[in-house]
């Protein structure tokens, strides 16, 4: 057909009229995730189109079809069929074409061309479809042999089944990411010689691309029944270029029996255009010939069963130098995709709308065509020689990949792209450095001369200088550094509110600045992509904590700290795994009972005060959220819980005193930490030595009440129970009461108050709109009003777990985070940073609207607004969504326990009551950010104002059935 369009078209553009593939995107003028096409230059927003009657001159586009691109995926769409997908095409080919015959719809049509064309820089791509599955295939026969030649014997590469039947395996649909997403080095095991047989632990040494075409399903078929060979194209709704990053390494050491496991499953990029499969249909070809007699179901009736696609990857270094990698075609399969399909099914596998199916490496046979640098380097024996002076084995920190691929050859083609980097995991050594300082004072006579009294304490003013004013870290040079004053630094400038004060510095001194504090020197990340390159690029590094002379010296003079605050050794990594292992995905699903328990009763009590009241009632939930957390944690850590009213005394005193403690955590609390010589001032000291002895006296408790119950054989399943039974376990005592304490001190730093914050947000101006959304989401999804019990058993609404999500990141509860330190030395944009060096991470300064990690608006579009749109349609994979957890080797362990709690919580919140402003409008919460609703500033974390919300039951009768279903259920937990 003719390329003439009436929209401008540069020559040799990746969307030419002929292509016209669909995506998800985002614009400014909807930051939800929604439909639209590419056509050169731009992009037209499906959408908006639809909205003003685009498609009215469409027969086949009815009322039935104005909302389906609207949706945050392709899947509806997809799933009309390949008739309604060829019309739509052809529909807006026939729109953009210079002689269109619907000008009215678009090209005459001011109002719409302004409202639903954008530039494509403008435009933010997302991934196409929610990817129900994801089957990747072997179908590149020439890969397959070069492995073979390799790993097997050269004689005889391939294994006895390959030309039999189309091998595959499956993949993780969860860690497929949109084009453009930057990719990590795995970590994993692996061995140094072929042949050992003991592993290594670290990052990958070995990281591969694959070069593959992935085809997107638009219908699915039932159990039990296979689809035909025959047929099977009717299932594809179209194609991406596909990279199946590959951990070479990993993959070696971990591949037999079963295959590939971890060496696969942590990255598959997708291109973000799918281009409809009728689009590509006139480029149907033979592929590589097959002579071996396949079973009837393999048999295709057609021969040019393949597809005549060009591809190209191209490499580009972090210095900047580019280099194609390989030039192949799509052509060079020997079983096609429709015979992947049939096999797939013959067992009678139900596929998906959604459904992402791979087709393996492919590779030429001539040079300069091979799909990875596996088979170009032959396993790593040989250096890969590109032009420019680029040398390669395997790919290294910092290189980007784009693929292209493209059918035809004149201006019509069809043209696809595919880009993505590879982000820094350097492997390091653990190692701790200790610095300690021995400092005494000697009396002096006073009965001298006046003289000399003033050259002596010229001189001891000198030596103070001299002995105080130094830092544990020289200065950095080539990295922006803060004026301080001698001995205190910039302790007093910045004042009682820390990341207020550092966030408003970042305006002057970049993203990236030092400071000293007293005598410790400090690098502080304010913008999300600054901490991401130190905190998670450079993780195995930042892996330590600081030793601070009040936490840890006074108020845990025991030796027993929390996980978190802890310097990195190796009863650190002992701690960390047992208490990794305790709050992992499968423990957690141990723990709903637990959680179905705690979160009844905290419903339950806030609902008495409403019982055959219409009206509603103004509280406070605050300690309600808090017992809840503290009791979860708990029994997790004891097997106890408190069985008393959120009033009870021991949860306030076991609140207050983990308060007390966080608000000495603070840098800004605690300045004896950083000038040795305040520590001569005894105040500071007593109340760190107070809240040592009360937390000690309740830790006492909780220890000797369960080692009375193990006694008497009445304990209950607990990390500690399970620990001191267990003979052979490698804790010792002191270790053990760190996991509690980190349990402890872990759940009410944070989810109390997020719970609380989000609650609050529910009863503000947003609020009516947010839970029509969310209360929609879950009659949609549970229509039989079963979601009470259902959130303890998956997590199916999208927008609550969103909803989550952006409590967690506007919320943010830890403004700034526990500081880290690193192991080794560290370059940071020509900055040469010694171990030893203190980072902190400021995730939040809402009240200036500054840059900060949470709310950088250069990754967050519109940070200061609450929008849990911005989470959506964001798949497992895709990198850290935000920093409200840490980031990094350290980051909260517990991270997915909280979730849980907070998803449950919310989901029951809103099927059980209407969430409303407080009667009184001076009760009502302030919603500008955490650090305006704070009532301790000088604290650690953020300790809310008091403030009501209204509550008013939604269905009391409904409501009391699910109490009793939930008090059946967890009867047995209250023994």
């Amino acid at each position: 057909m003719s390329s003439a369009s009436w929209l401008d078209i540069p020559s040799g553009s990746h969307f030419s009229l002929a292509n016209i593939p669909f995506g998800i995107i985002t614009t400014p003028a909807s930051t939800k995730p929604h439909a639209g096409v590419a056509i050169g230059d731009h992009v037209l927003d499906l959408s908006i189109f639809t909205e003003t009657g685009g498609f009215a001159a469409l027969e086949t586009f009815t009322s039935a079809h104005t909302t389906i691109f609207s949706h945050p995926t392709l899947n509806e769409f997809a799933a009309i069929g390949q008739t309604f997908h060829r019309s739509v095409r052809s529909y807006l080919q026939n729109v953009f074409a210079l002689d269109t015959t619907v000008p009215q719809v678009l090209r005459d049509n001011d109002t719409a061309r302004k409202g639903a064309l954008f530039h494509k820089k403008d435009v933010k791509n997302h991934l196409p479809m929610k990817i129900e599955g994801y089957t990747d295939f072997f179908a590149g026969k020439n890969h397959a042999q070069n492995c073979g030649r390799i790993f097997r014997d050269p004689l005889n590469p391939l294994q006895p089944n390959y030309l039999h039947l189309p091998v595959g395996y499956s993949s993780r649909a969860s860690s497929v990411v949109v084009s453009g997403t930057p990719i990590w080095r795995p970590q994993g095991q692996f061995i140094e010689n072929r042949g050992d047989n003991f592993s290594h632990f670290g990052p990958c040494r070995s990281l591969d691309i694959e070069l593959e075409l992935g085809v997107l399903l638009c219908k699915g078929n039932e159990i039990g029944r296979p689809i035909s060979v025959d047929e099977a194209e009717e299932y594809i709704f179209g194609f991406v270029i596909l990279n199946d990053w590959s951990a070479r390494d990993i993959q070696a050491w971990e591949a037999m029996p079963l295959g590939p496991f971890n060496a696969k499953n942590f990255a598959s990029s997708i291109s973000p255009w799918v281009v409809l499969k009728d689009a590509i249909e006139p480029f149907h070809a033979e592929g590589i010939p097959n002579e071996t007699g396949l079973h009837a179901y393999l048999r295709e009736t057609r021969t040019d069963n393949m597809y005549d696609v060009n591809l190209e990857v191209n490499l580009k270094t972090a210095e900047g130098m580019v280099a194609t990698l390989t030039r192949t075609n799509g052509k060079n399969l020997v079983f096609s995709f429709a015979q992947m399909l049939a096999h797939h099914t013959i067992g009678g596998c139900p596929m998906q709308v959604g459904d992402l199916i791979g087709s393996g490496t492919i590779s030429g046979t001539e040079p300069g065509s091979l799909g990875s640098l596996l088979e170009a380097s032959a396993g790593g024996a040989h250096i890969v020689r590109l032009p420019g002076g680029i040398e390669r084995k395997f790919l290294e920190d910092g290189d980007s990949i784009s693929i292209r691929a493209w059918c035809g050859k004149d201006e019509s083609r069809i043209i696809q792209e595919l880009l993505a980097s590879l982000a820094k995991r350097t492997m390091q050594t653990f190692h701790q450095l200790v610095f300690s300082s021995d400092i005494s004072a000697t009396p002096f006579s006073t009965n001298l001369a006046l003289a000399l009294t003033l050259v002596t304490c010229g001189i001891s003013a000198f030596f103070i200088l001299f002995l105080f004013d130094t830092t544990d870290v020289p200065y950095i040079r080539n990295l922006p550094s803060i004026p301080g004053l001698p001995i205190f630094g910039n302790l007093i400038q910045l004042g009682v509110e820390h990341p207020k004060r550092l966030a408003e510095l970042s305006k002057k001194y970049g993203p990236v600045y030092q400071m000293r504090l007293g005598n410790r020197r400090f690098i502080v990340a304010n913008t999300f992509d600054a901490v991401k390159e130190l905190w998670i690029k450079n993780q195995s590094n930042l892996i330590s904590r600081p030793t601070l002379h009040t936490f840890h010296n006074i108020l845990s003079d025991s030796e027993v700290f929390t996980i978190g605050t802890s310097p990195w050794d190796e009863s650190c990594k002992r701690r960390r795994k047992a208490a990794g292992t305790a709050v992992n995905r499968p423990s957690v699903a141990s723990y709903m009972s637990f959680i179905d328990l705690e979160s009844l009763v905290s419903i339950r009590e806030l609902a008495g005060h409403l019982e055959g009241k219409k009206s509603q009632f103004d509280a406070n939930p605050y300690s309600l959220f808090q017992r809840l957390a503290l009791n979860l944690s708990l029994t997790l850590g004891y097997g106890f819980r408190i069985d008393g009213k959120s009033e009870d005394d021991l949860l306030q005193e076991i609140v207050n005193v983990e308060r007390g403690i966080s608000t000495l955590r603070s840098t800004s609390n605690n300045w004896q930490d950083f000038v040795p010589l305040l520590r001569l001032f005894p105040k500071a000291n007593n109340i760190a030595e107070d809240l040592r002895e009360r937390r000690d006296r309740y830790l006492e408790f909780l220890l000797k009440r369960l080692k009375d119950r193990i006694a008497k054989g009445t304990d209950k399943p607990c990390i500690t129970g399970n620990i001191l039974k267990d003979s052979e376990h490698k804790l010792n005592q002191s270790e053990i009461k760190s996991i509690c304490l980190t349990m402890i001190a872990g759940g009410l730093d944070t989810t109390p108050a997020c719970i609380l914050l989000g609650t609050a947000m529910l009863s503000g101006p947003q609020g009516p709109r947010l839970q029509e959304l969310l209360l929609r989401e879950i009659n949609t999804i549970y229509p039989d009003k079963n979601a009470w019990h259902k959130c303890l058993e998956e997590e199916k609404l999208e927008y609550m777990s969103a909803f989550c999500k952006e409590v967690l990141r506007f919320w943010t509860v830890i403004p700034m985070s526990l500081p880290r330190v690193s192991v080794k030395d560290l370059d940071y944009q020509g900055a040469r940073i010694p171990a030893g060096t203190t980072f902190l991470m400021v995730r939040m300064d809402l009240r200036e609207f500054l840059k900060s990690a949470n709310y950088d608006p250069n990754h967050f579009e519109s940070p200061r607004n609450f929008a849990p749109e911005r989470f959506l349609n964001i798949p497992e994979g895709s990198g850290t969504l935000h920093f409200a957890f840490g980031a990094g080797s350290r980051m909260c362990t517990g991270s997915y326990l909280a979730m849980r709690e907070m998803y449950v919580t919310f989901v029951r919140l809103i099927v059980a009551f209407e969430v409303l402003p407080a009667c009184d409008p001076a009760r009502r919460p302030i919603l500008d950010g955490p650090l305006e609703c704070n009532s301790n500033p000088s604290g650690l974390s953020i300790e809310p104002k008091a403030f009501d919300i209204g509550f008013k039951i939604r269905d009391e009768k409904m409501l009391k059935a699910w109490f009793e279903q939930s008090e059946k259920a967890t009867i047995h937990l209250l023994g």
